[in-house]
């Protein structure tokens, strides 16, 4: 969707979830006469059309933005000065048409605006201890939280790679002219105070809401804009065990973006050299392999080795780590640069900080199930990962998911012992005890010696005598 007919410079705004300020960036930059292009993945049409004196809104573009941006129901036509036009769209780094586009990423802190997307009913979930927990369908699959960090981490990275500006939605409430400045500057447009001080004074919460409240009240509709955004008051609004959702790999990207952070811990990963040295020799094997597939391009070639290798090497439970975060680390990457092999600048800083990631938080459910998922994508039958990926799943309280999960391992050909075990204490602690006990015969016929069996079939039995 470009606003001319043929290309045109752009820029872009990440869309970083709900009540992060990127609705009242658009309509600043749109009140200062630059183009803003809503994301409109279903409709390929030019947002913007040449009228008399400028350039006005399409009639599918205006209903787009008619919610958000209250700049078009004050006028219909907008003079654009300059050859550039700001996309707005999503956070994700395969958005991005171009490595050397302008990009602008508008941050909250998360504690402060995850409670207000709650608040508005578009999350689903009807506690906010639930939004919090659910995993979301990123390429990261984890829940908001984490996926906040992971994101705020990759555009920090990025932005010592490409030309990314990264704006607090709490710096614009305290200085807002500030903050409009500085966007024009890394845009590279100009205009004078007077032209912001009007767009900061037509963008105001009140000024914005009562404009959409009238536009709303002629259209004979109910006016949704947000409410005001609070700033900083997240210890009332947070209990002590929300707050702690927000320490640990969330606490380190906080204090990164300049916010607040509770418990940090987080660790100089070093990347894959550190995940090698830590790795068996076995496993160091296959990792040396597989960056050498890596730095060649060939991003393919080192999924299927790890894949294929990553079954073969022996050890307790966990130990094929490092191998994992490498693999989950490749799985991300491929998905946020759909064109790896291209050698983009962007691709080892993404990589690398994944690696880190798995390799300093790899013990965590979330983190391992993420793990898991990109494990069982290349090596499906792959028993030991479907029985990590299960447990994670119970440790979270998610017995129904896990059942699914051990049920598909024995689905794919990934029968074990283990699994079965684990299908019959699921089945065991939910009252189907004719399942459970069909399960764990079936774990012992497949390993009599497996202590967890022996252990699960004999508390089964006890229970049932003593009955």
């Amino acid at each position: 969707m470009s606003i001319h007919s043929l290309s045109t410079r752009r820029a872009h705004l990440a869309l970083a979830g709900q009540n992060s300020g990127v609705g009242w960036l658009a309509n600043l930059l749109l009140e200062l006469n630059i183009p803003v292009t809503l994301s409109d993945p279903d409709n390929e049409l030019p947002a913007w059309q040449a009228c008399a004196g400028g350039w006005s809104l399409a009639p599918h573009a205006f209903r787009r933005g008619r919610g958000v941006l209250p700049a078009v129901h004050r006028r219909t036509v907008f003079p654009f000065p300059d050859d550039l036009e700001v996309c707005v769209g999503s956070d994700d780094v395969s958005a991005l048409d171009s490595a050397d586009a302008p990009t602008i990423v508008v941050l909250r802190d998360p504690r402060d605006a995850f409670p207000g997307q709650w608040g508005r009913g578009t999350a689903g979930v009807a506690a906010l201890d639930d939004f919090l927990s659910h995993a979301g369908g990123s390429p990261f699959a984890l829940p908001p939280p984490e996926a906040w960090a992971v994101r705020t981490l990759l555009w920090d990275a990025l932005a010592t790679l490409r030309p990314l500006l990264i704006v607090r939605y709490e710096n614009m409430r305290a200085d807002t002219a500030r903050e409009a400045r500085r966007v024009l500057d890394f845009l590279g447009i100009a205009r004078d105070d007077a032209a912001v001080a009007q767009a900061v004074a037509l963008s105001t919460f009140e000024r914005s809401q009562a404009t959409l409240a009238q536009a709303a009240r002629a259209a004979g509709a109910v006016a949704g804009y947000p409410g005001r955004g609070r700033s900083g008051d997240w210890p009332l609004r947070l209990s002590a065990a929300q707050q702690a959702r927000f320490g640990g790999l969330v606490g380190c990207a906080l204090q990164q973006a300049g916010y607040p952070a509770g418990e940090r811990r987080w660790e100089d990963g070093g990347g894959f050299a550190a995940l090698r040295a830590e790795a068996p020799p076995q496993a160091q094997i296959v990792l040396g392999r597989a960056q050498s597939d890596m730095a060649g391009g060939n991003f393919g070639a080192a999924l299927h080795r790890l894949a294929s290798s990553i079954s073969a090497v022996p050890g307790q439970e966990g130990s094929d780590a490092p191998l994992l975060a490498v693999l989950t680390a490749l799985r991300w990457t491929t998905a946020l640069f759909p064109h790896a092999s291209d050698s983009s600048p962007d691709v080892p800083c993404a990589f690398h900080l994944f690696c880190d990631i798995h390799r300093t938080f790899g013990d965590t459910p979330w983190v391992r199930i993420a793990q898991m998922q990109a494990l069982t994508a290349y090596a499906p039958r792959h028993a030991g990962a479907y029985n990590i990926w299960g447990k994670a799943l119970h440790t979270l309280g998610r017995p129904a998911e896990a059942e699914q999960v051990f049920d598909a391992a024995c689905t794919v050909g990934a029968e074990s012992a283990l699994l079965r075990s684990n299908l019959a204490v699921i089945a065991w602690q939910d009252g189907r005890r004719d399942l459970a006990l069909a399960q764990i015969t079936r774990a012992a016929q497949l390993d009599p010696h497996e202590p967890d069996v022996t252990a699960n079939l004999q508390a089964m039995q006890s229970v049932l005598r003593a009955a």
